[in-house]
């Protein structure tokens, strides 16, 4: 039976691969590992799915290229349906 992370961290994202690499190196420096992270892609490129495929730690994001774009509050909410944590953040 595989276990639920404790915490979900969703980042719901558009056109913003600026920050990103920061954002992900700040949840993978944490001392706390029983999370998950999830990326619901809403941008109108691939710029960040091609980011993402370049990152060593590619295996432990979830993430989702949204085929159309959803905006921002479906994004948000599509992000929240797909997490499996106790806890989430954003």
């Amino acid at each position: 039976m595989h276990k639920s992370p404790k915490v979900s961290v969703i980042m719901p994202v558009y056109n913003t691969s600026k920050y990103l690499h920061e954002a992900l190196n700040s949840i993978l420096n944490q001392t706390f590992t029983d999370y998950e992270i999830i990326i619901t892609d809403d941008s109108s490129d691939n710029q960040i799915e091609e980011y993402v495929n370049t990152l060593t730690y590619k295996n432990r994001i979830n993430y989702y290229r949204n085929p159309i774009t959803l905006g921002s509050p479906k994004n948000w909410n599509y992000a929240l349906e797909l997490a499996k944590g106790d806890l989430i953040k954003i």
